[in-house]
């Protein structure tokens, strides 16, 4: 029986290391499980901070990640490929940006009038359909010169042209 005793007691010194799943807290912390936060609302004690800082915030922070990771824990799951997967929600807390919103320009006298007047930009198309040639040929540039060529590649003559001219024999 000593055998038997001395194993129950070494099994208790072994889970009195270990820290308990559940924890409880004066005021409730504030967890948003969509970012994994939590915020602690309660009081910061000052003289167990003093006395030893290091494991006061060990303590209060494995007591927080301990709320946090239970809220995970709830959340439910769902099998992908060979991993269990939680679902997790939308975070409820509006984070602040990093960096103020950026300001629009003035808009420029001629985008005044444009605006006041109704006027706006004519977008010309870079290329056109050509029913004679079957294909899409640009609406300027030199580009264009070449398809004119080859749209144009018979030039009929006029009847009142008369004779070509020939070389003469000699």
């Amino acid at each position: 029986m000593d055998i038997v005793q001395e194993v129950l007691q070494k099994q208790k010194k072994d889970l009195e290391k270990y820290k308990p799943i559940t924890v409880e807290k004066h005021l409730e912390v504030t967890v948003d499980v969509g970012h994994l936060m939590a915020t602690d609302p309660n009081y910061f004690d000052d003289d167990s901070f003093k006395k030893d800082q290091e494991q006061y915030l060990m303590d209060l922070t494995r007591d927080n990640t301990q709320l946090l990771i239970n809220a995970v824990w709830e959340l439910p799951t769902e099998r992908e490929e060979e991993a269990v997967v939680a679902k997790m929600p939308a975070p409820k807390t509006a984070l602040p940006r990093a960096r103020k919103l950026p300001v629009p320009k003035p808009l420029t006298k001629w985008e005044e009038i444009a605006k006041a007047k109704g006027i706006k930009k004519r977008v010309r198309d870079k290329k056109v359909y050509d029913e004679v040639l079957d294909k899409w040929v640009p609406t300027y540039g030199y580009q264009r010169f070449k398809a004119e060529k080859e749209k144009d590649w018979v030039v009929e003559v006029p009847q009142n042209a008369g004779k070509p001219r020939t070389k003469s024999p000699g």
